[in-house]
């Protein structure tokens, strides 16, 4: 089935989920039929009214499809878009990931969801070596969160689907748009674009930004 040739209709963000997935090979462009539909976000079936988007579609600066076979509808920009709700001292942003991080069970329902956890053998799964206990600890949900968003660095496409399904109301999606913007300003890449070849961390330039000597 691997190299049958399947029809998705899909969201922009959908696609560049898919962008991503075929430039770490692990689908062929070829034997996906991209069905891209114009979109103006989804709305949040939790919240009374017809027009309220999804806390996760407030993220999305990104509505055309980055690649498609066919398109289906118009794009609606984004009008509001989402405040950051971090705060810009380093300390205030400790102070404040360590109070969210302490609500963490870890149930691991944002690497469930996430289209770029695909490991069959999950870090925070592994026995030998042992990264992280599985106790629902602010220590060792500070190590699960942090690791997993390295892992997702220039490579989260900013979905909100792991925000979406915390069950505690952590602002997962906050996190990654952090690690974004740290990609984006210093090596000018966004994860979902279909003109990189391979993952940021897949790649080396000689003028990259030496990471020994990145400041605040």
């Amino acid at each position: 089935a691997r190299d049958r040739k399947v029809g998705i209709v899909a969201k922009p963000c959908d696609i560049r989920s898919i962008v991503t997935l075929i430039q770490e090979k692990q689908i062929k462009r070829e034997n996906v039929f991209i069905i891209a539909l114009g979109c103006g976000g989804v709305a949040d079936a939790t919240v009374p009214g017809e027009s309220t988007p999804r806390q996760m579609c407030l993220l999305c600066e990104k509505r055309q499809p980055a690649i498609y076979d066919v398109v289906i509808g118009e794009s609606v920009p984004l009008e509001e878009p989402r405040a950051q709700i971090i705060p810009e001292l380093l300390e205030e942003r400790q102070k404040y990931w360590a109070e969210q991080f302490s609500k963490c069970i870890r149930c691991y329902a944002c690497r469930q969801v996430c289209p770029a956890c695909y490991c069959r053998l999950c870090f925070a799964d592994r026995v030998e070596p042992r990264w992280t206990a599985r106790k629902a600890t602010a220590d060792e949900a500070w190590m699960f969160h942090s690791t997993r968003v390295m892992h997702l660095a220039g490579r989260c496409i900013q979905c909100g689907e792991c925000e979406r399904v915390c069950p505690v109301g952590i602002p997962v999606a906050e996190l990654a748009r952090e690690m974004a913007a740290v990609i984006k300003a210093n090596y000018n890449y966004e994860a979902g674009d279909p003109k990189e070849v391979a993952p940021v961390l897949g790649q080396f330039r000689e003028d990259d930004v030496d990471p020994a000597q990145h400041s605040e």
